[in-house]
């Protein structure tokens, strides 16, 4: 199932995602090198890319992820390949934007620390 806005067209999650933390004051938000996504930095480190209009990738170390990994993996929106510091997240819904900006602010103070 497709979210409209109010014209009635498809959301674009990652256009959304984009608004929501473009007003994040930790954060900085640009587009990609090749042009074709945003990046999101905290302190210099990037800790997002949005490059789909479906998903994400956020930056948290392998370490936060290992911790985090039984329960990433049962929420059934986020994907991580062993030993790898990014995880891919699923953005379809709103709940989705919900668990971005948990995933991002985690990703900040991991960065920060």
């Amino acid at each position: 199932m497709t979210d409209l806005n109010a014209a009635g067209t498809a959301v674009c999650y990652a256009d959304r995602a984009f608004e929501q933390l473009s007003q994040w004051p930790a954060l900085e938000v640009c587009r990609t090198r090749d042009g074709t996504g945003l990046r999101v930095a905290s302190s210099a480190v990037r800790v997002v890319t949005l490059s789909r209009p479906d998903g994400a990738e956020i930056r948290l170390t392998w370490p936060v992820i290992e911790r985090l990994s039984d329960a990433l993996t049962r929420s059934g929106w986020v994907w991580f390949e062993p030993g790898s510091d990014w995880l891919k997240v699923r953005l379809s819904c709103s709940s989705d934007l919900r668990l971005l900006g948990t995933l991002v602010s985690l990703a900040i103070r991991t960065h920060t620390t």
